[in-house]
């Protein structure tokens, strides 16, 4: 039997993740490859920076048709900013203490202000310490995912494996240690502005309540979590280098069912259930009500939209297809486990 661990759990219906990621892939041959072969000769010392240069220009020559679908954010300058921010950091410098983040910020700033698309964006005045940063970002994508993880350990019964409960925890303690920083005096600080960005949205106010978990699930369940796990990752799409560790095949996975009824009821609640978790709190639920909502007022669209939501409504048909004719060995779920 195929042992997924708990490693995917945490990335399950993560709508921070898939439009990270999609800044990542989606806008890269769109990218400028002569203003970034010479930005990589002026900083040689930082590998991966021409890569991450043909992803930002390429984001910067379509950046009124950017597609993101966030569940509550519509500024697509503050999201590329903390994309930016994120690659930079943890996969250009890292641990490097030789390397400057302000070194590269200097050199993006002119590309930017050559996109007139672009150029309105205030882009680099996020924190110049990663740790700063990286704490601004772990609140920001916690309040974006917020309502997905809720729903889907409600669904478990608040059964969680060690790694979600793991997952909840720092993120919890990391929005009310921010919070409770920038509610005294150190209001000044740099991140402090992620409790304004998202101030104004719908889960702002559930924040404060931790997400919780009361137990482990059986095998059988946490073997149904980790498949689920393991192709919630093609839900959001795979990095550049990124490959599936593992295919899954039908004798790998084995669930035990009592009766010929109850191996086709329990798999059909199971696919609903799934559908209802996409749709609600997802990215596919909100690119799906858009196109909805367009075709009823007759409204044009840009082939980047078109295109986009062809390509993850493609992707969620082709996942839950593939659920549905296997659907015996991959889902064991029992409506009455849902309040």
């Amino acid at each position: 039997m195929i042992n997924f661990g708990d490693k995917h759990d945490n990335e399950l219906l993560r709508s921070s993740i898939w439009i990270y990621e999609r800044l990542d892939e989606r806008y890269k041959l769109h990218g400028n490859n002569a203003k970034c072969s010479i930005l990589q000769e002026e900083l040689r010392d930082y590998s991966g920076i021409k890569n991450f240069c043909m992803n930002l220009t390429g984001i910067f020559s379509k950046f009124d048709e950017l597609s993101l679908y966030h569940p509550f954010d519509n500024d697509n300058c503050r999201i590329v900013k903390y994309w930016i921010f994120d690659r930079l950091f943890n996969q250009i410098i890292k641990d490097d203490k030789n390397k400057n983040i302000g070194d590269i910020l200097t050199k993006l700033f002119p590309i930017q202000q050559s996109y007139v698309k672009a150029k309105h964006c205030d882009l680099f005045n996020y924190p110049k310490i990663k740790d700063h940063f990286n704490t601004m970002k772990r609140v920001y994508d916690y309040a974006t995912d917020y309502n997905a993880i809720d729903v889907y350990i409600v669904g478990k019964s608040y059964l969680c494996t060690e790694n979600m409960r793991t997952f909840v925890n720092e993120n919890d303690e990391s929005y009310k240690k921010v919070k409770a920083e920038c509610d005294t005096s150190n209001n000044n600080e740099t991140y402090c502005a992620v409790l304004r960005h998202i101030k104004n949205w719908d889960v702002n106010k559930k924040l404060s309540n931790k997400l919780t978990c009361r137990g482990k699930p059986s095998p059988e369940t946490e073997v149904a979590t980790h498949v689920i796990g393991a192709q919630g990752i093609h839900l959001h799409g795979l990095g550049n280098n990124e490959q599936p560790s593992t295919e899954l095949h039908a004798e790998d996975i084995h669930i035990p069912v009592s009766t010929p009824v109850i191996s086709v009821i329990f798999p059909l609640f199971g696919i609903l259930f799934s559908f209802f978790i996409l749709y609600k709190f997802t990215t596919f639920g909100r690119s799906l009500h858009a196109r909805f909502m367009r075709k009823i007022i007759s409204a044009p669209q840009t082939d980047e939209e078109l295109e986009s939501e062809k390509e993850f409504s493609e992707k969620i048909y082709k996942q839950v297809n593939r659920d549905s004719q296997s659907s015996k060995c991959y889902i064991g779920y029992h409506p009455a486990e849902y309040p």
